[in-house]
């Protein structure tokens, strides 16, 4: 019964692309399904850190250190969490390894 409903549900899916295809056209409808992968939260825009500084290789290292940190792990989003507001570093916020 479940795999009735799965295959209703993507033939429903494939009919009603098709209509969307026929009266916007092949590009519109391609940029309303990307529209809607973002506002599902598909698709993360904005960065989940936001470094801001000179932009030299320890920014880029504290970004990617911040981020590891502040969500314990590499996730991008796609498994449904909304991302949330990216977090601002400000320069000098983390100081350089001496040597």
């Amino acid at each position: 019964a479940e795999a009735k409903a799965t295959e209703a549900l993507g033939l429903a899916r494939a009919a009603g692309f098709q209509a969307q295809t026929e009266a916007l056209g092949q590009s519109a409808t391609a940029l309303v399904a990307v529209a809607n992968a973002v506002a599902d939260g598909h698709i993360t825009v904005v960065p989940e850190v936001l470094v801001t500084g000179g932009g030299g290789a320890i920014e880029g290292l504290a970004a990617t250190l911040m981020r590891t940190l502040g969500t314990g792990n590499n996730s991008n989003g796609a498994n449904g969490d909304r991302p949330s507001a990216p977090e601002v570093v400000e320069p000098g916020a983390i100081e350089a390894p001496s040597t």
